[in-house]
């Protein structure tokens, strides 16, 4: 894909940025639900609930430039940005 076409979509697909946000709000929520709970993954859920929108503007570089995302020309499956908005919880929530 070419790289303006990756900034607009990050840019300009509304609805790619909604289920990001969704994706991100119940990958918080399941950090409450771990067991056993981790003190420092609880902290960074508790600090990221209220800031689901910014992460969502954050983390769409991640998913605009995902190669299974570009493939579905931005319009993926839900598993698939459930997926990559998992490994981000993953890489930030430690």
């Amino acid at each position: 894909m070419a790289l303006l076409d990756t900034y607009n979509q990050k840019a300009t697909n509304a609805s790619l940025r909604n289920k990001v946000a969704a994706a991100i709000a119940a990958a918080i929520w399941a950090v409450f639900e771990e067991s056993p709970p981790v003190e420092a993954r609880i902290a960074w859920a508790k600090d990221s609930i209220g800031k689901v929108e910014a992460l969502a503007n954050d983390w769409m570089w991640a998913v605009v430039g995902n190669i299974a995302v570009q493939t579905a020309n931005y319009d993926p499956a839900d598993g698939d940005i459930a997926y990559i908005v998992g490994v981000l919880r993953d890489k930030f929530a430690v």
